[in-house]
């Protein structure tokens, strides 16, 4: 989860994607592995082979953006993506507002506006949809959560604690409670980390009940970090194995951490199930590591411009696996780091984080691990060149929606659908 909060923008583009699909494929292996339960723990380790028994790709269906064209087709930051069927909804942190299109793409309305009065949002940062239709924006400047019937009139806000800004997803529990991303601890002398986080249940009074916090399993050794008067910067140093957690609609948290490929999903009821899946470490590149590393240089140099390198040297070899995110239909999915590759033309002589972004020379590729809430390997999904981690794509069975930008930088909201290859 904390690489969720700290998480700037990063193209996912599949590289070599094994497993995926939802059918038989003759020349695909059959999952292979074991199942073991001693008390309350289920161990899985998926040896080989994935239960879909091939791989599967994102057909698209649906298209919301333009270069120019009518405003509420224009994309900027497009910083959360919710559906609920017949509905896609889009919240653009830049414009600031949240629009809804039907399901195909098309426009309909805006939901409430910009302000600090009943139904208005000022940074609208996460959206979620109810079994009941209801939708809700997470305001953080505004600190509270929006609450909008199925017609889109405003009903109630909960107020929130903090002023937390994030990029982590609202989730919502089996009963349409939001539960989001709070600071359940602030650590003054621990080099690792500033906060211990948590998910907090919200409500028409506020916060309630005790956070769902996830087990603190190491300490995060690999960070850098810059300090002037009043400011403190932190980040982790390239291609370092970190913790990442989310919270399920079941409430229940899957978290790991990426020193191994394993993880586990700890059951609201006490039990958890511990999955490991064999993998090959993906090498770091010479060229990759000095480009990071100075590139992580310029950021910090932003906080102190005298900074010099305080953390440990770049791994040779990537994590495990990155990002974990869970789908509304109780899927598991993991974020694991392919080659880098290097882009043409680049500026090599970039000093400044500005000129780093502008024109990078190295693209990192990515793919999804599948894992069933069974702890199963499912298989692999390949991304959709473009498609971006931020804001967390939405899934939900076969439907997955997340943001694009093509090659011009034109940003664009699409719905897929997952299918196997073989029928492509």
């Amino acid at each position: 989860m904390r690489g969720l909060v700290l998480a700037l923008a990063t193209v996912l583009v599949c590289s070599a994607c094994a497993g995926g699909g939802d059918a038989d494929s003759s020349t695909a292996a059959e999952w292979d592995g074991t199942i073991a339960t001693e008390g309350d723990t289920t161990t899985v380790v998926n040896l080989s082979g994935s239960v879909w028994g091939g791989d599967a790709i994102l057909v698209e269906e649906a298209s919301i953006g333009v270069l120019e064209g009518a405003e509420e087709y224009m994309l900027g930051t497009v910083s959360a993506i919710a559906y609920d069927d017949d509905r896609i909804i889009v919240a653009d942190r830049q414009v600031p507002v949240v629009r809804i299109y039907d399901s195909g793409g098309t426009y309909e309305r805006d939901l409430g506006g910009v302000g600090e009065g009943p139904g208005e949002y000022q940074q609208p940062a996460s959206v979620a949809v109810a079994n009941d239709g209801r939708i809700l924006v997470r305001d953080d400047s505004g600190r509270r959560i929006v609450v909008y019937g199925r017609d889109g009139e405003y009903q109630e806000s909960y107020p929130l604690t903090g002023g937390l800004q994030t990029g982590t997803p609202m989730q919502l529990g089996p009963d349409g409670t939001p539960y989001t991303i709070v600071i359940v601890e602030t650590l003054e002398n621990d080099p690792s980390r500033l906060w211990v986080l948590g998910m907090q249940a919200h409500g028409p009074d506020g916060p309630h009940g005790e956070p769902i916090v996830p087990p603190t399993q190491t300490i995060n050794d690999g960070v850098i970090v810059a300090r002037r008067e009043g400011g403190t910067s932190m980040r982790n140093v390239p291609f370092w194995p970190t913790e990442s957690w989310t919270l399920t609609p079941n409430l229940d948290v899957v978290s790991g951490v990426a020193t191994e490929y394993r993880f586990q999903i700890l059951r609201s009821n006490g039990s958890q199930v511990v999955v490991q899946h064999r993998t090959t470490p993906t090498p770091v590149q010479p060229g990759e590591a000095d480009w990071y590393r100075r590139q992580a240089t310029a950021q910090m140099r932003d906080m102190d411009p005298s900074w010099v390198w305080n953390g440990p040297e770049i791994p040779a070899t990537k994590p495990a696996f990155g990002q974990l995110m869970s789908s509304r239909s109780g899927e598991v999915w993991v974020l694991r780091a392919g080659a880098g590759e290097r882009l043409t033309p680049c500026n090599e002589a970039a000093e400044t984080n500005d000129e780093f972004a502008s024109q990078p020379c190295w693209l990192e590729t990515s793919s999804f691990d599948v894992f069933g809430s069974d702890g199963r390997y499912l298989g692999a999904v390949e991304v959709p060149a473009g498609m971006s981690r931020y804001p967390v794509p939405y899934i939900d069975g076969d439907t997955v929606i997340g943001r694009v930008e093509d090659a011009d930088g034109t940003i664009y909201v699409k719905r897929f659908r997952r299918i196997r290859r073989s029928d492509s």
